[in-house]
C-alpha cells in the first residue's frame, strides 16, 4: 500500500504543496485539505496554534479505510527518522473522530479544562501512539482527561494534567485499548471509565 506523502513545517516553504519539506504545507493547509491515503510528515518544531481560529480547536474528522488509512506523523528535519512535533493550542482542544486515522509522535498543549478541551478518539480503528498530551491548567476543575477513547488504540502514550482541583483523571475507553501509556496527575486519583 502506497501512502501519498504530504509534509508540514510551520511557515510552510517554497511552493506550498505539501511534496517535500522544501515545498512545505503549513498545519492549516494540511488540516484543510488531507485525504484519505495520505500521510502527513509534520516537521519537529512548535506550532503555535492557540491564536488561530480555525486551529485552535483541532478536529480531524476526515474518515478512511484500512486499505487507504491517514497517517499523521512527526518527523525530523531530515526526513529519515521520527520527530516530536509540539502542538500548543492555548485554549483549544483537541479531537479526533474520523475512521482509520493513526497519529503518532506529537505531544499536545492545552491551558484550559480538560472538559472544554475535551480530548476525544472516537473513530474506529484510530491508533495513537508515543503521543504526550498535557494539560497545563493549574486552577479550572476539570472533569475528565479523555472524553472518550472509543474503538480506539492508545499505545505507548502519555495523558497528563497539572489541575489542583482535580477530583478524577477519567479516560473513557468504551470499548478503547490503553496499553503501556502513563496517566500523571498533581495529586488526585485516576478513574478508568469503560462506561462513558
Amino acid at each position: 500500500m502506497a501512502l501519498i506523502e504530504r509534509y508540514v513545517t510551520p511557515s510552510g516553504t517554497g511552493t506550498g504543496d505539501g511534496s517535500s519539506f522544501a515545498n512545505a504545507w503549513t498545519f492549516q493547509t494540511a488540516i484543510s485539505n488531507y485525504t484519505a491515503g495520505m500521510r502527513i510528515n509534520v516537521v519537529e518544531d512548535t506550532y503555535n496554534l492557540e491564536n488561530d481560529p480555525s486551529l485552535g480547536i483541532i478536529d480531524l474528522t476526515v474518515s478512511a479505510t484500512n486499505s487507504s488509512p491517514i497517517v499523521w506523523r512527526g518527523r525530523n528535519a531530515t526526513d529519515d527518522g521520527d520527530g516530536r512535533p509540539l502542538l500548543e493550542l492555548g485554549n483549544g482542544r483537541f479531537t479526533i473522530s474520523g475512521q482509520n486515522i493513526q497519529f503518532m509522535f506529537f505531544d499536545v498543549t492545552s491551558n484550559t479544562s480538560e472538559t472544554t478541551f475535551n480530548n476525544s478518539l472516537t473513530g474506529d480503528g484510530m491508533f495513537v501512539y508515543r503521543c504526550k498530551f498535557y494539560n497545563t491548567n493549574k486552577t479550572d476543575s476539570p472533569a475528565s482527561a479523555f472524553k472518550q477513547l472509543s474503538k480506539s488504540t492508545a499505545l505507548d502514550c502519555l495523558f497528563s494534567s497539572l489541575s489542583n482541583n482535580l477530583t478524577s483523571y477519567t479516560i473513557g475507553t468504551n470499548k478503547g485499548i490503553i496499553s503501556g501509556c502513563k496517566i500523571v496527575t498533581k495529586n488526585k486519583g485516576i478513574k478508568i471509565d469503560d462506561n462513558l
